[in-house]
């Protein structure tokens, strides 16, 4: 067999094994129906489920409405019972590029049983998946065998076997949903470079010592008094404020550290 027989047949490979790959997953997804992105709050998380039976549409137990960072517990019921699952997502209707800092938190997930009780499902979150949906939207895959990358973070097996009416339940948290978080604008004050500092100078001549009140030895707001100079000056964001003092009011600051105020215009 010569060089470009080998080439051709590892080329048809590679594309078949493409083509079937791609078949596969669209296959595997179509009995998914992800939710649609909304335009405003209240948004829906709901647990999509291939178990004993595949369960992605809304029902009573399997989604919920929430409008801000929410602790939310989903449940899914069997239907015919059995051992097995092979597919655990929470997906959503947040438009994925609307909350980019969205995150979806596991906090335990249970298998409820009437023969047998409670159990606890080990899950390892590094295995999950934060990823959208068809459709845009904000989704966790948790068990998720399709697609790159998939999700393992729960065993394929259960603990142990559900019988009809038993439940898989999963509690989390889903947060980023504030304003900030959703893109919308954020109104922000930027100061000025403090090592420049702006230095305003007001002279007041109408200044009198009835208009400078001690006390002690600490000047109102960080005032401190340069005697040589006459000025009482506070240093504030953005910068340095200098108020001049002249006549009977420099006078009166020289004895000490003073607290002032302004008379207000009749």
């Amino acid at each position: 067999m010569n060089i470009f027989k080998k080439l051709f047949i590892a080329f048809t490979t590679v594309i078949f094994m493409s083509l079937f790959a791609a078949a596969s997953v669209s296959a595997a997804a179509s009995d998914e129906k992800a939710l649609s992105p909304a335009e405003s709050a209240p948004y829906i998380i709901l647990m999509g489920i291939d178990a004993d039976k595949a369960l992605w549409e809304q029902k009573e137990e399997n989604s919920q409405e929430f409008s801000s960072d929410s602790e939310i517990t989903l449940s899914y019921s069997f239907q015919t019972g059995g051992s097995v699952i092979n597919k655990l997502v929470l997906d959503t209707n947040l438009p994925a590029s609307q909350f980019p800092n969205a995150l979806i938190n596991i906090n335990k997930i249970t298998l409820t049983t009437a023969s047998n009780g409670t159990f606890d499902i080990p899950y390892n979150s590094s295995k999950a998946v934060l990823t959208q949906n068809a459709n845009k939207c904000v989704r966790l895959n948790i068990l998720y065998p399709f697609g790159q990358p998939t999700a393992s973070a729960i065993d394929t097996s259960l603990p142990a076997s559900a019988s009809i009416g038993d439940s898989l339940a999963i509690s989390f948290l889903i947060s980023g949903i504030s304003s900030s978080a959703a893109g919308n604008p954020v109104t922000t004050t930027t100061s000025a470079d403090l090592s420049e500092a702006i230095t305003t100078t007001t002279t007041i001549t109408s200044f009198t010592q009835a208009d400078i009140v001690q006390s002690g030895n600490t000047i109102n707001s960080s005032y401190s008094y340069d005697t040589s100079t006459g000025t009482v000056s506070q240093t504030a964001d953005p910068g340095i404020v200098t108020i001049a003092v002249t006549g009977a009011a420099a006078a009166a600051l020289s004895v000490g550290a003073f607290t002032m105020r302004k008379k207000k215009k009749k």
